[in-house]
């Protein structure tokens, strides 16, 4: 019996419930006030005899209750007062239902608009990630191949260096408008050979390509060689070593839906061969000699 209470009161909506407290506060007001007014019955019968014997109407002996029933306007009228309760309670609780359902529309409509925003921002983010992934998928990739060994001469007052390499395009589309080149530098004092030659790279960068140098298509290997010159031999320690080193740096451009700029990169120490350090000094350097490249760890760009 109480699970069945328990139910049913759950069932009820607070608007019901709100009538109901109101008709009975109401009933409950009329009944009293009814009893605490109302003659009793001994009045009612002295009341009567004292009509009769004046000749005058006995209606003001009745009740309330008795002289609304045996009236029909009064009668009428106590149902209009009654209907029109009921009228007014049922437009408070129906306002008070409409407001209770704007606020769970503005609620809900809150929420969707969130929620909508939310699937707006995921299908942004799932959209330019498949692009990613298609761009990647279908753009051109160099590949650059640099011997380990090459020979490094004095020329002019300068150190020189010969590199014969290539460059692989292991993509699915052509890789156009290439441009490479190699910087030979000793570091400064005080400033990381890393740092200087990582400013080279995006010095290349900046420079503009008013010309096309190479195309390289898919599959196809394309040879490079090139001689740069480094530091003036004059300008070198004598007294200290040194070391030596080859910023390696090519860009080129592509175009899988719009033009982008790549690029690829990477710094190597230039070492003696034969030795047990990796610093030159000033009177070691024959005019012509074999060095070995060592690519520095974790210097390699590419885009």
């Amino acid at each position: 019996m109480k699970r069945f209470l328990v139910r049913c009161w759950g069932r009820l909506r607070t608007e019901t419930v709100l009538g109901f407290l109101v008709a009975t506060v109401f009933w409950v007001g009329v009944l009293g006030w009814q009893a605490a007014y109302a003659p009793t019955d001994a009045e009612k019968q002295k009341c009567y005899q004292a009509a009769e014997k004046e000749h005058y109407k006995a209606e003001e002996c009745k009740t309330l209750w008795e002289r609304t029933t045996s009236d029909p306007v009064a009668f009428f009228t106590l149902w209009l007062v009654i209907f029109t309760g009921g009228l007014t309670v049922s437009t408070v609780l129906l306002w008070l239902a409409g407001e209770k359902q704007a606020r769970h529309a503005r609620r809900a409509a809150a929420a969707q608009s969130r929620d909508m925003q939310a699937s707006i921002v995921a299908a942004r983010d799932a959209n330019t990630l498949t692009r990613d992934i298609f761009v990647a998928d279908q753009r051109p990739w160099l590949l650059w191949k640099i011997p380990p060994t090459v020979e490094m001469t004095k020329n002019g007052g300068h150190l020189h260096i010969k590199i014969d390499g290539s460059l692989t395009n292991i993509g699915k589309t052509p890789a156009r408008n290439i441009s490479y080149f190699a910087k030979f530098y000793v570091p400064g004092k005080n400033e990381p050979a890393i740092n200087q030659g990582i400013a080279y790279f995006f010095e290349h960068m900046a420079e503009p390509t008013s010309f096309a140098l190479a195309t390289v298509l898919p599959s196809e290997k394309l040879a490079i060689r090139f001689g740069p010159t480094g530091p003036k031999i004059s300008d070198l320690p004598q007294d200290i070593g040194f070391t030596l080193w080859l910023a390696f740096h090519a860009r080129y451009e592509f175009a899988v839906g719009e033009q982008k700029i790549a690029d690829i990169g990477t710094i190597y120490m230039v070492q003696p061969i034969g030795k047990t350090t990796i610093a030159f000094k000033a009177a070691d350097i024959a005019d012509s000699m074999t060095v070995a490249l060592v690519e520095f760890p974790g210097v390699r760009r590419v885009t």
